[in-house]
């Protein structure tokens, strides 16, 4: 037996002496046998005994929050610790250090990686066919995202002016949409309609209302900007990329318009994007058919972003297309409907701007009955 342990035991029997020392002290105080001065001595050197058999029993006490090892391992090696495997030789893109992982948020822009999407964890969830089949249903108004949440949607984007394409929505009706809609909602940012080639301002406007949209409840958002050359405007990427935080993110159709789908396709990857929408680069998804196989064996190769397939979506397309890609499993449509407007009374030599296609006095609402139609044939 050493030192340490004749104090501990010491120290214990102190304690025990001094609570059984109170015990007997009060009833003697109150029935008039122990004076109140000498009672009072008694207590304070008995407190002090106390106090000083504690000091030594917790003296040696283990730290219960022992520190942990500093983070500051390098792009290789911080892969190769979560994967278990080497660095692709782009891990190390300069600009873009977003990290992705699934169950986790996105690390801010300050680690130094890029993790590709989903490249080490889970991955049944993008290689081979075991993932949830997805359907997200494009939505400009709450009648369309009442619809769609009714006709079994699994998710909404969400945006405004859907007769050009869709444009950045507003906050209020996102208020609206999360009010009475549980599912997700991915905000489509497009600060106008036309081409993908944003000026510097525009970039910063969409960055403001991804801000406004985030505060609002948005659950991801749809993004894209392109070079003049028709690639991917990596800086401007990085831009929203970091405005949107650990929200997730699609890559949208500004990836038919570039000028490589597959080089868009590994810049998202890399850029830690985990849907890509697209229709393979063509007017509909089904003219696009042979691109689409391309992305969806690159998905499974790199484990990367999830290829949204749309444009001219409908129940007897998804037959066909999974007849022809059997890695197709997510979808994208806005299963429209026409809806003649309510006013009666119509002034035909003024417009107020109604696009081809679309009548001037004609509403698009999603259907309820073709979301339900696709669901019944995604299976």
């Amino acid at each position: 037996m050493n030192f340490h342990t004749v104090k501990v035991w010491l120290s214990k029997l102190i304690s025990n002496l001094v609570l059984m020392l109170f015990i007997i002290l009060v009833p003697a105080v109150a029935s008039g046998a122990v004076p109140f001065w000498a009672a009072v001595i008694v207590a304070v050197a008995g407190l002090a005994g106390l106090n000083a058999a504690c000091g030594v029993l917790l003296e040696d006490q283990p730290n219960a929050r022992p520190k942990a090892a500093p983070l500051r391992p390098s792009a290789s090696s911080s892969f190769s610790a979560l994967c278990g495997a080497a660095a692709p030789p782009d891990l190390a893109y300069p600009r873009c250090t977003r990290v992705h992982i699934t169950g986790s948020p996105r690390v801010p822009r300050r680690a130094g990686i890029v993790v590709f999407h989903d490249l080490c964890y889970n991955s049944s969830r993008q290689g081979g066919d075991t993932m949830k089949k997805l359907l997200e249903v494009c939505v400009d108004s709450l009648a369309s995202a009442r619809a769609a949440q009714a006709g079994g949607a699994d998710r909404l984007e969400f945006c405004s002016a859907l007769a050009v394409g869709g444009l950045s929505p507003y906050p209020e009706l996102l208020r609206q949409i999360k009010a009475e809609c549980s599912l997700p909602v991915r905000c489509l940012m497009r600060p106008r309609a036309g081409d993908f080639l944003y000026t510097k301002d525009e970039i910063d406007l969409l960055c403001a209302q991804i801000h406004t949209l985030r505060d609002t409840g948005a659950d991801g958002f749809v993004i894209g900007a392109l070079t003049p050359d028709g690639a991917l405007d990596k800086p401007a990427m990085a831009q929203l990329l970091d405005a949107c935080g650990d929200k997730p993110v699609t890559l949208h159709r500004c990836i038919d318009v570039s000028c490589d789908l597959v080089e868009t396709y590994r810049d998202a990857a890399t850029l830690g994007i985990d849907t890509v929408l697209t229709s393979g680069g063509a007017a509909s998804c089904r003219q696009g058919t042979a691109a689409l196989a391309k992305m969806l064996a690159l998905r499974n190769e790199l484990q990367g972003p999830e290829v949204l397939i749309g444009a001219g979506v409908s129940a007897a397309v998804i037959t066909e297309l999974r007849a022809a890609l059997p890695g197709a499993r997510a979808f994208h449509l806005s299963g429209k409907k026409l809806v003649e407007s309510g006013m009666r009374f119509r002034n035909p030599q003024v417009s107020m701007g109604g696009c081809a296609g679309v009548p001037e006095y004609t509403l698009t609402d999603a259907d309820e009955s073709v979301v339900r139609q696709i669901l019944a044939e995604l299976g």
